[in-house]
């Protein structure tokens, strides 16, 4: 339950993004201003936590410490104590997504529907495949890069994505789809649950950037 909650923390940054990007169709340098900003305080915010539990680790006793210790440690994993979460990842990702969409626009290529559909993927793949970890050992795989994945984990991390594309399809209609965009959105959900799965601890970094670079090649190839 905790992995669960800490994963719907995390995708509150997915889907704000995607809120920013495709139903509020903001400029891309206003998306830009508003994600470095909110990457700026969550890097004050994880260091400031990281100091706090450092202080705290070495008996000092404060209203902060306490507040930290009782508001914010609950959603923290034991190995970041003292040191930055694994939040930072969704940032790195999300800023080379922003740059790639950048450099696109720059060529006058749209890749606005690609950046909307990581930012859902940032949303539901890895919080779902999270369910995965309420899995039996025997449902778990048996490769040692992936043992402590499972098949439910990864079905759901296919279904949160298959989720995010059908709710970036259905939620605007300012932009039609049509079967090339489809093999984009097929070539970005085989990548987003394979780097779920293969990603490691960096999965939250390898989920947006693996999945926009493969798309804008996807793009590039089909749909140009």
């Amino acid at each position: 339950m905790f992995e669960i909650m800490r994963g719907l923390f995390h995708s509150s940054f997915g889907i704000a993004g995607f809120f920013l990007i495709w139903i509020w169709f903001l400029s891309i340098g206003y998306c830009g201003g508003v994600m470095f900003s909110v990457i700026a305080l969550v890097v004050f915010f994880e260091f400031w936590r990281s100091w706090l539990d450092r202080r705290e680790q070495s008996g000092h006793k404060s209203f902060w410490i306490r507040f930290n210790h009782y508001v914010i440690r609950p959603i923290v994993r034991k190995e970041e104590l003292g040191k930055s979460s694994t939040v930072l990842y969704y940032a790195y990702g999300f800023v080379l997504a922003w740059f790639i969409w950048l450099i696109g626009d720059t060529a006058d290529l749209d890749f606005r529907y690609i950046v909307s559909l990581i930012c859902l993927f940032s949303a539901f793949v890895d919080p779902l495949a999270k369910i995965g970890k309420l899995s039996p050992d025997r449902w778990r795989f048996k490769k040692t890069q992936i043992k402590h994945k499972s098949w439910l984990g990864t079905a759901c991390a296919g279904v949160g994505a298959i989720f995010a594309i059908w709710l970036l399809v259905y939620s605007n209609s300012r932009l039609s789809f049509g079967f090339r965009h489809y093999l984009v959105f097929f070539v970005g959900l085989t990548t987003s649950v394979l780097s779920e799965l293969y990603g490691g601890k960096k999965d939250n970094f390898f989920i947006p950037a693996l999945s926009m670079i493969a798309m804008t090649i996807a793009h590039v190839l089909f749909v140009v």
